[in-house]
């Protein structure tokens, strides 16, 4: 739920990556955000993202976008924030 998080998005100096994280199943202590469930980037984890994608994932194919773009973002220390709710559910009831 991004309403507990909405203080957070308007902070322009913080890159943020929110949706639904799961492990890797090639390498089960990372955890990335589930492309699949979706994700929320702010303009800030844009700009950080552009900047970084050549130096992280430069020169291969991959259809799994969400694996690639957390990568990225896991070697500058930004991590998928879970927005699930205390039920570990999303939406409505």
């Amino acid at each position: 739920r991004l309403e507990a998080r909405s203080n957070l998005v308007d902070d322009d100096q913080l890159p943020l990556f929110l949706g639904f994280p799961g492990p890797d199943h090639r390498n089960p202590k990372y955890l990335y955000c589930l492309g699949g469930a979706g994700y929320v980037l702010n303009r800030q984890a844009v700009r950080v993202l552009v900047e970084q994608l050549g130096n992280c994932w430069s020169k291969k194919v991959s259809s799994q976008e969400d694996r690639i773009i957390s990568k990225c973002f896991r070697s500058i220390n930004v991590i998928c924030t879970d927005t699930r709710d205390p039920l570990q559910e999303y939406g409505p009831r």
